[in-house]
C-alpha cells in the first residue's frame, strides 16, 4: 500500500496535496489496493482508478483523462511486480 500511496500522492489527482493533509487520498488508495487483487492488466487497473476518482470526487473536481490514469496504473503495476 505504501508504494501506491506514494504514487497517487505524487500524481495528486485533484491538485490539493500541497495544502491538504497527507491522508487526503487514503480512502481512494485503499480502494485501488483492493483492486490490485482482481485486475489482470494495467488497462483494467487504469479503468478502476478512473472510476474510483470520478465516483469519489465527480468530474467537476476530478478532471483527469483516462490516459493519465493509465500512466499511474503502469507505475503501480511496475512496483508490485518487483
Amino acid at each position: 500500500m505504501n508504494n501506491v500511496k506514494i504514487i497517487i500522492n505524487e500524481w495528486d489527482p485533484i491538485g490539493v496535496i500541497s495544502y491538504a493533509p497527507e491522508n487526503t487520498y487514503d480512502q481512494e488508495i485503499k480502494i485501488v489496493c483492493k483492486y490490485l487483487k482482481d485486475v489482470s492488466s494495467t488497462e483494467q487497473l487504469a479503468e478502476r482508478i478512473y472510476e474510483t476518482f470520478v465516483k469519489q470526487f465527480g468530474t467537476n473536481i476530478f478532471n483527469k483523462k483516462s490516459e493519465e490514469c493509465l500512466s499511474v496504473a503502469s507505475k503501480i503495476m511496475s512496483t508490485i511486480k518487483m
